[in-house]
């Protein structure tokens, strides 16, 4: 008996069944903390905080379905600061693309797409301007910078390896394999670099007189640093089983929120000598702060989709579960 075709359909069988939200940067948060966007089925989906499906964006051709080997997927997806927009990246076995929709009518605005070599030029994250009129999308190896309006391509840079990209005001954050790389937006002139650790980040945040930058990385450490000057204030390690940490500054008190996936660290005006320590033993895929909430997109070890989760600021031991309590 010939057992490549069943060895063939198998695997298929594998493939279609992955962790569609295995990746961090597949997912987001809207700017409003009224919905998020997911991964469902062939496409991304827009749900409102109810985890109520809203729309969905970039469906793959149902034609990947039955071809061995065969895959798509949506590794990093960004809303414009506006919220009016979502920029989706697709990746197929013989090209990648990044596409821009109109949130409210799902309208497909732009997309550009080239070739890639076995993953090797899919972008991993994607990241509007503070003015929404560029849009910054890296790769392994470079820096891809569009015309958030047409998808006109402005700008390319080699960069390597890259992970995760946030543009805040006139500067450019790019992080790697453990460290940051600082750009002016203008001219993409290296500013410094901060040195975290050897995993790939996983987030960059601000305070808001922008002086203490927050890094975190795939292995739940977060360093702390002096945005000015790029020195070291304080590093952690926060996830003793290796798994990720996400990080979001208060946009009023500058305390910085460490989310893992057992417990969200506080840390009031980012002083690591004042931690507190709130159970949560949630996955988390994005985490957003505003000046009354503190807001994570995640999901239990028995849930298989994600739900966001509104936690009323200050926080204090009950918190994770009463958001928890209030989606049932």
């Amino acid at each position: 008996m010939n057992k490549l075709p069943l060895l063939l359909a198998l695997l298929s069988a594998f493939l279609s069944c992955a962790d569609p939200h295995a990746n961090l940067r597949s997912h987001a948060i809207r700017p409003a903390a009224d919905g998020y966007a997911s991964p469902a089925m062939l496409g991304m989906a827009l749900y409102r905080n109810e985890s109520t499906w809203e729309r969905s964006f970039g469906n793959c051709t149902l034609l990947f379905s039955w071809i061995p080997f065969a895959y798509c997927a949506h590794p990093a997806v960004a809303f414009s600061q506006s919220g009016q927009t979502i920029a989706i990246t697709t990746v197929s076995p013989v090209h990648t693309s990044v596409s821009v929709y109109d949130v409210a009518t799902a309208r497909l605005l732009w997309k550009k797409s080239w070739g890639h070599f076995l993953g090797y030029g899919v972008p991993e994250s994607l990241s509007f301007s503070t003015a929404d009129n560029q849009l910054q999308a890296v790769t392994d190896h470079d820096l891809r910078t569009f015309d958030a309006s047409d998808g006109i391509l402005m700008h390319t840079q080699r960069h390597s390896p890259n992970f995760y990209v946030v543009a805040v005001e006139d500067f450019l954050y790019l992080g790697h394999r453990g460290s940051v790389s600082k750009l002016t937006l203008n001219q993409f002139a290296l500013v410094r670099t901060y040195d975290c650790s050897r995993a790939p980040v996983t987030r960059i945040a601000l305070s808001k007189d922008r002086a203490k930058l927050a890094v975190t990385d795939e292995a739940g450490t977060v360093c702390v640093f002096d945005n000015e000057t790029g020195s070291l204030r304080w590093k952690r390690s926060l996830s003793p089983d290796w798994t990720p940490a996400l990080a979001a500054f208060d946009p009023i008190s500058s305390d910085l929120y460490i989310a893992t996936n057992h417990n969200i660290h506080v840390f009031p005006a980012a002083d690591q000598s004042r931690e507190q320590t709130i159970p949560c033993d949630v996955q988390v895929f994005d985490i957003k702060s505003d000046s009354h909430n503190l807001h994570l997109l995640g999901r239990r070890v028995w849930d298989r989709e994600p739900a966001l989760r509104s936690m009323q600021l200050p926080l204090n031991s009950t918190s994770c579960s009463l958001a928890e309590s209030s989606e049932n």
